[in-house]
């Protein structure tokens, strides 16, 4: 073989090496997909619990509840018993055809929720939520969720601390779990007695466990903001590292820059996918 063919044979080989490794380095989101939208479920479900906790909590009207005010979730069907005396409140979505709140979400169930005796905007105020046979749009929720009312910021903001410790069935039978420690903050909204206007800040971290048994821990890198208008959240950034193997990198999920829309984007190593919320 002569000079010239050795030298093609060799620049062939390399090239068909390189070709190789750039497709073993392909990006497989498959796993990293699933942890997000894992967590996105989880966030969701999260926030709709804190916000109907919130609201029978605040109203003093139990008719404030219902889907005739425009700035709540839920509907007419709902049955809510309060004693103040015992510090208690049962919120129960009915039997099997369950409760249809405004954001379009099927609620089922009951949520139960305990207090000290203080009022919400109390400073010191708590409560713990609890569940039973809780279903949201067919994922069913157990566990605790601690609220505390921690009074105003350095801003003069309104502020709580929320701890969260959630396993979720999900529709298709498939399991995760989900702990989380919150702070939010009211950024709009305080000085109206609608819930429409009202604007919320997230920060803090999760841990949990995918449903497809993929450990994972997040942290909020950009705060989250959460209109009331808007059944998702509209803007912020969560970092996520899968625990538990020897990939460490760092994943980010971002709900964009406040438009209300259905869409989140999964960025790893430099590789984008959307995330329907």
């Amino acid at each position: 073989m002569n000079t010239k063919k050795i030298l093609a044979v060799g620049i062939l080989s390399i090239g068909l090496l390189s070709i190789q490794m750039s497709c073993s380095k392909a990006v497989d989101l498959t796993s990293d997909t699933e942890i997000a939208e894992d967590n996105v479920l989880a966030e969701q479900i999260d926030d709709d619990v804190e916000n109907i906790a919130s609201q029978s909590d605040v109203n003093e009207k139990l008719e404030d509840l219902k889907t005739g005010d425009a700035s709540s979730i839920l509907s007419d069907s709902i049955k809510i018993e309060k004693d103040l005396s015992k510090g208690s409140i049962k919120i129960d979505f009915g039997g099997e055809s369950g409760c249809k709140g405004r954001n379009g979400r099927l609620y089922k169930g009951k949520i139960f929720k305990s207090f000290n005796g203080k009022k919400f905007f109390d400073e010191g105020y708590s409560s713990t939520v609890t569940f039973e046979k809780f279903s949201n749009n067919g994922n069913s929720v157990e566990g605790t969720k601690t609220i505390v009312y921690k009074g105003l910021n350095s801003k003069g903001q309104m502020y709580w601390t929320i701890s969260t410790s959630l396993t979720i069935t999900k529709a298709n039978g498939k399991s995760m779990t989900w702990t989380s420690t919150r702070t939010r903050t009211m950024i709009a909204g305080a000085g109206t007695k609608t819930w429409g206007d009202d604007k919320y800040e997230l920060t803090g971290s999760a841990s949990g466990s995918s449903s497809n048994g993929n450990s994972f821990e997040t942290t909020i890198s950009t705060p989250l903001i959460k209109d009331m208008a808007c059944k998702y959240i509209i803007s912020g950034v969560i970092n996520y590292v899968k625990t538990g193997t020897t990939t460490t990198k760092t994943k980010t999920l971002d709900f964009g820059n406040g438009d209300c829309d259905a869409k989140a984007v999964l960025t790893v190593d430099g590789t984008s996918k959307d995330i329907l919320l």
